[in-house]
């Protein structure tokens, strides 16, 4: 799963365009670098396995990952960790056990002050 869709509308997630996940944005500027995902994990002393399921969005790309990618790239890593926030309510939006809970809580916040 390296894309979801969503949109927001008021307090609504509703998943109609697609995110895609910061891995596979950080794997395509390695492309663009001519930089293999060995040489990379070598760089950066990530084993290669965790480096592949974050570019090919198997895994969640945390905030200290993308620091430290961030660091070897020389590139900002704010925008990867947006990503991530985004990539991640898109999936929720489509998740009904989520969407279920959210709603119940929704329904119970009115009582709340």
């Amino acid at each position: 799963m390296e894309k979801e869709k969503t949109a927001t509308t008021g307090n609504q997630l509703k998943p109609d365009i697609e995110v895609m996940h910061p891995g596979v944005m950080i794997k395509n500027e390695l492309i663009k670098r001519g930089i293999t995902q060995k040489q990379f994990a070598i760089a950066t002393h990530f084993t290669p396995s965790v480096l592949n399921e974050v570019f090919n969005g198997k895994r969640p790309l945390s905030v200290e990952t993308a620091l430290l990618i961030g660091a070897a790239l020389r590139i900002n890593p704010d925008i990867w960790i947006k990503q991530q926030t985004l990539y991640d309510k898109a999936r929720l939006a489509r998740d009904p056990q989520f969407q279920d809970r959210l709603a119940l809580i929704k329904s119970r916040s009115t009582t709340l002050k």
